[in-house]
């Protein structure tokens, strides 16, 4: 969950959280925005571009994103 999520972000990794607007379940995607454990906050279906975009070398700054 949330602290998990933390724990990557803690390591250097980039977190990335679901968006409320596309959530069925906002539970986690919320609790891991609260305590700044996300990087980014995307709709869903936007997810698998932004991994394939950081995979690249391409993602590096929140701003390239809609947070």
């Amino acid at each position: 969950g949330a602290k998990g999520m933390a724990a990557i972000k803690i390591m250097g990794g980039k977190t990335i959280a679901q968006d409320e607007s596309t959530s069925i379940v906002y539970g986690m995607p919320r609790a891991a925005v609260e305590i700044a454990a996300a990087d980014f906050v995307t709709p869903l279906d936007e997810i698998p571009a932004m991994m394939e975009k950081y995979s690249r070398g391409n993602l590096e700054k929140p701003q390239d994103l809609r947070l």
